[in-house]
């Protein structure tokens, strides 16, 4: 490969995380993907740039976006595989209230206003469930 062609970069998506392919040691490409730095990193037994399947699909989706542009910037040719069912953004905001719901355990049918009242009320009267007796 001369150093007149553009490298061409492929980007892999799967439950998995994300794989980065088309680099070379030494290689344009390969030294934007390693100055980028975390969370991308090299992986000996793929021989290639890895995201790991830890971090959630919003963060790999904007690391995604963020080295595709660095790759592009300085002429390297991206394809992103796979990815289809990246979440909308009200598919992510429902998932996270739906999360915070279970995290407070709070009813779905239940007025938010109501249970506002409802800890208003008990720390006014001083009814917290989670605060240490007083000493005597």
């Amino acid at each position: 490969m001369s150093t007149d062609e553009p490298e061409q970069i492929t980007i892999d998506i799967a439950d998995a995380g994300a794989r980065l392919t088309g680099t070379s040691k030494g290689s344009p490409a390969s030294e934007a993907v390693r100055t980028a730095g975390r969370p991308w990193t090299w992986g000996r037994r793929t021989g290639c740039w890895v995201l790991p399947r830890s971090l959630r699909p919003e963060t790999i989706q904007y690391q995604i976006w963020r080295i595709t542009a660095a790759l592009e910037a300085i002429g390297c040719t991206v394809e992103v595989v796979g990815g289809d069912d990246v979440e909308s953004e009200e598919e992510r905001q429902a998932r996270r209230l739906e999360r915070d719901r279970q995290l407070v355990d709070v009813q779905v049918s239940e007025d938010p206003a109501a249970v506002i009242a409802r800890f208003t009320d008990a720390a006014q009267a001083g009814t917290e469930t989670d605060t240490l007796p007083s000493e005597a």
